[in-house]
């Protein structure tokens, strides 16, 4: 899955990661990657965010970023 690869790359660069996952990307996941599916990704990210938190730092304009990436 692109997903999980584009992760594993990210921390092996030393990237710090935020994971964000739509419940749409939840169905693709586990049919792709099995039930510990959604839990190999977070596991890897430095950080996860429920889809619906709008408190989340990573939901202010003020969250300083040097990129995102839409998998």
């Amino acid at each position: 899955m692109l997903a999980l690869e584009t992760i594993r790359q990210l921390v092996r660069a030393g990237v710090e990661t935020h994971l964000v996952v739509s419940k749409g990307a939840r169905i693709t996941i586990a049919y792709e990657l099995g039930a510990d599916g959604l839990a190999q990704l977070a596991s890897l990210a430095n950080h996860t965010h429920n889809h619906q938190d709008l408190a989340a730092p990573i939901a202010s304009g003020s969250f300083r970023t040097d990129g995102m990436i839409v998998v």
